[in-house]
């Protein structure tokens, strides 16, 4: 995004290559530092699917003299606005039940056992990794969240072992879970208010190659993006191994887009974020500059001219995490983006809730992506039609385990 001021995005039914550079000074100085090139077509890009994740409450000790309030939640929602489908998705971590925020990344399924995840990255401590000129705003909450991170761990939380002894699951639960997680949200829409309730969803996924690109803000420094890029990109060929999806990082035909920027980047996408998708609501622009410190990470997808079919997908994380939360919101986000909208504080071992207790995908989640990405099952697909395709696929999954 940055170098120049960004072009106008295409008029809704134009299909046009185009690059933007765009350099979009903060009111601290900070500039994206983030080069956008390839092909986008605003054609039939008709809906989105929202998701952000926020912080659980932590205990008294940990966020003292912090401003919290509310408890946590997930939230899911399906929009019906005009003629036009428009797939809602919001999970939320931990404290405030609002929708602030949200840019959606679909979930990648599963195709292979998953390998037993490693340590995760040393994790750095807040201040590091970015800048020294940063505004007060950003290095604040660089504070609070190596705190945030500090007090998960206190509690035994953000766990990277994929689940063990204690967090088993039966062949009956996988298929109650995945249809809770991939046929259901929870929140809608009724005229201008988003209201607490459960509302059945069609079936969404990616159907052709994914290319990703990722993003970072000038704040980052080189050795954060060196790193978490190689994390994106080991994570990004698991998720294609499990899904058989091509997902490949690219600068060229992009229609997967990771943001890693700081506060003021991120209040400044407002442009870049409409030259990506020019079908993209003011709503949604002003959710993603405006969302509130208890998120701590989002994604949009949007589908294309097949009901169920996503053809775009943005993704944004704070650039202030400490590295095992950003690491965390990189699993969640671009898995979660893959399809599988809803959250369920019922589905364990998973990061499809609000708990925080693992940190990177789990042994069920990716039986949950292969279920997704399994042939017999079509985006666009009811719940009805559905489970007895699920139920097959779960039976052979897991044999005989009930």
């Amino acid at each position: 995004m940055p170098g120049s001021t960004p072009r106008t995005s295409p008029a809704p039914g134009q299909n046009r290559s185009f690059a933007v550079l765009a350099d979009m000074p903060t009111t601290h100085g900070a500039a994206l530092d983030l080069h956008w090139a390839g092909a986008i077509s605003a054609r039939g890009i008709e809906g989105g699917v929202f998701l952000e994740h926020s912080e659980p409450r932590l205990p008294e000790d940990v966020l003292a003299n912090e401003n919290r309030a509310g408890s946590g939640c997930s939230e899911s929602r399906q929009v019906s606005s005009g003629g036009e489908r428009t797939a809602v998705n919001v999970a939320i971590r931990g404290l405030t039940p609002t929708l602030a925020a949200g840019l959606v990344v679909l979930a990648l399924c599963a195709c292979q056992p998953m390998p037993t995840p490693g340590a995760p990255d040393v994790v750095l401590a807040p201040g590091e990794g970015l800048s020294a000129d940063i505004s007060p705003t950003s290095r604040a909450l660089q504070e609070h969240y190596g705190r945030v991170q500090q007090g998960y761990l206190a509690r035994g939380l953000l766990r990277v072992d994929g689940g063990g002894p204690d967090a088993t699951f039966t062949r009956r639960q996988l298929v109650d879970n995945f249809m809770r997680i991939a046929f259901f949200e929870e929140f809608t829409r009724v005229g201008d208010r988003i209201v607490s309730r459960q509302a059945e969803s069609h079936l969404h996924r990616w159907e052709g190659p994914i290319r990703m690109q990722v993003h970072f803000g000038s704040s980052v420094s080189q050795e954060m993006r060196n790193r978490d890029r190689e994390f994106i990109a080991r994570f990004a060929r698991r998720l294609s191994a499990l899904t058989g999806v091509p997902i490949t990082l690219t600068s060229r035909r992009v229609n997967f887009h990771v943001f890693v920027v700081n506060e003021d980047e991120r209040r400044a996408m407002g442009p870049v974020l409409r030259a990506i998708h020019s079908g993209i609501d003011a709503s949604t622009v002003s959710k993603v500059l405006g969302i509130r410190r208890p998120t701590l990470c989002l994604v949009y997808a949007a589908e294309g001219n097949v009901k169920g079919v996503y053809a775009k997908a943005v993704a944004v994380v704070r650039a202030e995490h400490p590295t095992l939360l950003r690491q965390s919101c990189y699993h969640e986000e671009l898995a979660q983006g893959l399809g599988l909208p809803n959250d369920s504080p019922g589905v364990r071992p998973s990061i499809f809730n609000d708990d925080e207790e693992f940190a990177f995908l789990t042994v069920q989640d990716e039986l949950l992506l292969r279920m997704l990405y399994d042939r017999r099952l079509r985006p666009g697909m009811m719940a009805a039609e559905g489970r007895p395709v699920v139920e097959r696929i779960a039976s052979e999954l897991l044999g005989g385990e009930v």
